[in-house]
């Protein structure tokens, strides 16, 4: 059983001060269900999961990764920041002090838009980091190194990653999660029940600014060559079909407010691609849903690419996935847990309290034993 962040502070088992990172996630139910017959030319029984899960409703943002650096990266062993989140327009995290005290923070106005500048490394270690509890300390087997993932490395070098742990909690998504999230409908068709775009529609998206009244949208390139108007005029953010090295392309996770998958998650096609946990030949990691820059194709469930796990790109960025925990008994348990909590943190600031009740059974009990009558 797994309890919340709040009944855990509230238990004292997770320091009242702390800074807890909540990851939004949404169930994606239905167990079992068939693969998506138009792609197993792509992988073989693509979409199918046999077991239910859940999945973030967003992309990790620079406000949640911040949070990770300032636990875990005041020396940064292992390189889980790296420079450009700084120096480039689409990063959106800042790094100030010298290494033993790093400190983070995110840039004014980038806080919730999807980190990039990771790697597939990076992600893993930021899973190990939420299935460990969110610890506080440098980077090791008790923070980053172990946990869903076991991590090998030489000197500061990264050389390899062990599969997923049995018992994991936190995760990447494989590209089966992934995929079924994003694609999967039990109504969407007779023959498929996938759609071909992860906004519940087989029609190309609309490649415009956040609107709320177009449920088939997103943050991508499309110029349909028409008058300029803000709707598929080239990159989503700006209207314009001419790329600037100072603009950021990026929008906030869910922006898109009405263009959420049949589950509910948002931003799977556009804004950024995202690591997936499948390998993929060549020592290298499945990226799926296209970016900022890419055209529509590259949104659809026909597309797929892959690189190496140490690549750290400005398109590039991830969600996790989780084991859902059960809802009814994590609420009823946590109830008689703080309840229990509540009875021993006063029991410990009242120790000299009177008691009336115990005394005077002990005198009654006394008086009984004096009694004939008792006999």
């Amino acid at each position: 059983m797994r309890l919340s962040t709040i009944a855990l502070v509230a238990l004292g088992l997770v320091p009242a001060g702390a800074r807890a990172v909540t990851i939004e996630l949404v169930n994606v139910g239905d167990p079992g269900n068939g693969f998506d017959p138009l792609n197993t030319n792509l992988v073989a029984g693509i979409g199918s999961v046999a077991s239910v899960y859940s999945i973030g409703r967003f992309e990790v943002k620079n406000s949640q990764y911040a949070e990770f650096l300032n636990a875990v990266a005041d020396t940064d062993t292992y390189g889980l920041y790296n420079i450009s989140m700084s120096s480039d327009v689409k990063g959106g995290i800042t790094r100030s002090g010298s290494s033993g005290s790093y400190s983070y923070t995110p840039k004014t106005g980038y806080e919730s838009m999807p980190v990039v500048f990771v790697s597939f490394y990076d992600a893993a270690r930021f899973a190990n980091w939420m299935e460990n509890g969110q610890p506080t300390g440098g980077q090791s087997f008790a923070t980053t190194e172990a946990g869903a993932y076991t991590l090998y490395t030489s000197g500061s070098t990264t050389t390899n990653i062990g599969p997923r742990s049995s018992s994991a909690i936190w995760f990447l998504p494989t590209e089966n999660e992934w995929y079924k999230a994003a694609y999967y409908d039990p109504s969407a068709s007779a023959t498929t029940n996938y759609w071909l775009y992860p906004t519940q529609s087989d029609l190309t998206p609309n490649s415009r600014l956040p609107n709320a009244g177009d449920a088939n949208s997103g943050n991508f390139f499309r110029d349909d060559s028409s008058p300029d108007d803000f709707l598929n005029d080239g990159y989503a953010s700006t209207g314009n079909p001419t790329f600037y090295t100072t603009t950021n392309y990026l929008t906030p996770v869910g922006s898109y407010e009405l263009a959420e998958s049949y589950y509910g998650t948002f931003d799977q096609g556009g804004n950024v691609s995202e690591w997936t946990e499948t390998t993929y030949p060549g020592n290298m990691r499945v990226r799926r849903g296209g970016y900022w820059g890419n055209g529509a194709g590259s949104l659809s469930s026909t597309a797929r690419d892959a690189y190496i796990p140490t690549q750290e790109r400005s398109d590039t960025g991830f969600r996790l996935a989780a084991i859902p925990e059960p809802p009814a008994l994590t609420a009823a348990a946590c109830l008689v847990l703080v309840i229990c909590l509540g009875r021993t943190l006063f029991a410990r600031a009242c120790p000299t309290a009177p008691s009336r009740a115990r005394p005077a059974a002990r005198s009654a009990m006394a008086s009984a034993k004096g009694s004939p009558a008792a006999t």
